[in-house]
């Protein structure tokens, strides 16, 4: 199983929906993608995403809300996907202590910068360094990387099944 976390409103459900649609049928990057409605997510919600002919993997999304109970599910997980809204400046901090408490768990990490499409007042190069990914590579006890998305253009999209494959 893989966890979904990150602080509410960073489109984990989103990223989910459509990685359960991608996996079921296969479209192009091009597409458009007409985004599905969600709502905050209270609890959980598990769903498995297809890798391929008799492959697939679990992933348990928690809403942003349970992040002070995240780490009861850390030792059923085989490893971790971190959405982080890059349009959302005031996330930052939030997005960042989490991100650090998450990775003392040692456990395989995928670190999505969601939303890259969207202008904002921030540059998604200064959002790595606002969360100090650099710093967080070099001290990280396990597997970490980052991937920039997009749920309108699938941006990423191949990166976040390529990580998927792994396990």
């Amino acid at each position: 199983m893989i966890l979904l976390l990150g602080p509410s409103g960073s489109g984990k459900s989103t990223l989910l929906k459509l990685l359960m649609q991608d996996s079921k049928q296969k479209t192009s990057k091009n597409d458009f993608v007409e985004l599905p409605a969600t709502i905050p997510t209270v609890g959980s919600n598990i769903n498995n995403i297809s890798l391929g002919k008799r492959s697939h993997i679990e992933i348990r999304e928690l809403g942003g809300s349970m992040a002070p109970i995240w780490k009861s599910y850390f030792d059923e997980a085989k490893g971790i996907i971190f959405v982080i809204d890059v349009s959302n400046p005031q996330q930052i901090s939030v997005a960042s202590i989490q991100l650090k408490e998450v990775l003392a768990y040692k456990l395989p990490t995928l670190v999505v910068l969601n939303k890259s499409d969207i202008l904002s007042v921030t540059s998604v190069n200064e959002m790595k360094y606002l969360l100090r990914l650099n710093q967080l590579f070099l001290v990280c006890e396990s597997y970490m990387s980052v991937v920039e998305t997009s749920c309108q253009d699938k941006t990423g999209f191949q990166d976040i099944f390529k990580w998927l494959r792994t396990f």
